[in-house]
């Protein structure tokens, strides 16, 4: 049954019958996408300190900035 489909669908299209998973959307996002300030930390820094640490810090950030945004409105 798959030979058939693949057969019809190059067939009609005219590119090959693939298929592909992707991580994204069966695990989430990645960590540099959902927190794209990771890239401010070195990989010694991550390595060396606790995720939670580091998340911890950087949603503190996010909170001052935010703060700071609503302050200046």
């Amino acid at each position: 049954m798959n030979r058939l489909i693949a057969l019809a669908y190059e067939l009609v299209t005219g590119t090959p019958y693939t298929t592909t998973r992707s991580a994204a959307a069966e695990f989430g996002p990645t960590p540099a996408t959902r927190y794209p300030e990771l890239a401010n930390y070195t990989d010694a820094e991550l390595y060396a300190r606790p995720t939670a640490d580091v998340l911890a810090e950087i949603r503190a950030q996010r909170a001052a900035a935010k703060r700071t945004k609503e302050l200046t409105r």
